[in-house]
């Protein structure tokens, strides 16, 4: 499964999904011949579609339907709801309508209604050959009915319209703003974030921001408020960060402790993410380090052996590092360097809480060292 963004934004709207033989559009929002040319482009034609979806019916995503009908014979798939608004546009041998779940070919299709200041609006969930890909834009919130159904999928397409200090700052008028931030209107930056927080999985490979406004918003902005709402290194929770405050302050009796964060590259594909994560860390990594890894693969220690081995190691090294590892994981260039691999057990931890869980036991194998009481 491939998707590509032909246009996104309040000027035109187009999107392209290609599942080996079965292709499909989505949304008409540009001219017949702009598509043309960038299919051309891609080494595709009009007669390799299927068919094409449409979101809704507002000019920036309709503009070259009617132009398109007179020149393809591609179907058009939408809601018999929505055909009240497309009539004058579209024949109605033309259209198929759809349920709320339907099968083009083998690509199969769920409908998200979505909410928009429009009489149907929708968006879709799509499965081909075990790939999902999940499509929403236009819509000032998302029902949790929906959000559940759009958890972990491979790909997704959502939009990120505006960054809401710019868009209250900005030049639209107070009705307009008020239209944009409604429940009918469109989805901001950090509204997006925290959406995508909940849904994303290990299996999410892409995510493209869509829909983003031209005068209400930048590529940087958005970008920033999604990247650091699903930052992995970043402890935002309160109680686990008192925790680490109170281990961190209770370690300096015995030693000089430093804690580096670097961000996470959830965004990329997995390899690319921990190739790009590994350069980070390594720039806080010295030949003089005693570099020590958190893998569930690793070997597993008490908490008396983790003493020992760190007693140990401080024989020969002044520098003990750890390093926990992202959404993917640890790329194999830092494990190749390091000098232990260390697992705390075959489950997997929430990151976050699992830092408090070696800042714990760091803790713990000091006062084992120095003959101190501690909980067994």
């Amino acid at each position: 499964m491939k998707v590509k963004t032909i246009a996104s934004g309040s000027k035109g709207n187009c999107t392209i999904v290609l599942c080996d033989n079965i292709n499909i559009i989505i949304d008409m929002g540009i001219s017949y011949l702009t598509l043309k040319r960038s299919l051309e482009e891609n080494s595709l034609s009009f007669e390799q579609f299927q068919g094409i979806l449409i979101t809704h019916s507002h000019k920036d995503h309709i503009n070259g339907l009617k132009s398109l009908i007179k020149n393809t014979h591609i179907q058009v798939y939408i809601p018999e709801k929505m055909y009240e608004e497309l009539e004058d546009i579209v024949p109605k041998y033309r259209c198929e309508f759809i349920q709320d779940t339907f099968s083009i070919q083998d690509l199969d299709i769920e409908l998200i209604h979505t909410s928009h200041d429009t009489p149907c609006s929708v968006g879709f969930i799509m499965t081909y050959n075990h790939k999902s890909l999940v499509y929403v834009t236009d819509t000032g919130y998302i029902n949790r009915k929906y959000l559940a159904k759009m958890t972990e999928k491979d790909i997704y397409v959502i939009e990120s319209n505006h960054d809401e200090v710019m868009l209250m700052d900005g030049p639209y008028p107070r009705f307009l703003k008020e239209r944009v931030i409604s429940d009918k209107g469109h989805l901001s930056n950090k509204t997006t974030a925290k959406y995508l927080k909940k849904i994303i999985g290990p299996n999410t490979k892409y995510i493209v921001l869509a829909h983003l406004s031209e005068k209400n918003n930048t590529e940087k902005l958005a970008l920033e408020a999604i990247t650091e709402e699903i930052t992995v290194g970043a402890i935002k929770e309160k109680y686990l960060k008192d925790a680490i405050t109170e281990y961190t302050k209770r370690l300096k009796k015995y030693t000089d402790i430093e804690l580096i964060e670097v961000k996470d590259e959830g965004l990329l594909p997995a390899k690319q993410a921990m190739q790009k994560e590994a350069e980070k860390i390594r720039k806080y990594i010295s030949d003089r380090d005693y570099l020590i890894t958190l893998e569930i693969e690793g070997k597993e220690l008490t908490s008396e052996e983790l003493s020992k081995k760190l007693e140990d190691i401080m024989i020969i090294s002044s520098n003990i590092t750890f390093v926990i590892g992202g959404s993917y994981g640890i790329d194999d260039s830092i494990k190749k360097i390091s000098k232990l691999h260390l697992s705390f057990s075959k489950m997997t931890f929430h990151h976050q809480l699992f830092r408090v869980l070696l800042l714990e036991q760091i803790y713990r194998a000091y006062k084992i060292m120095n003959n101190e009481s501690y909980h067994k």
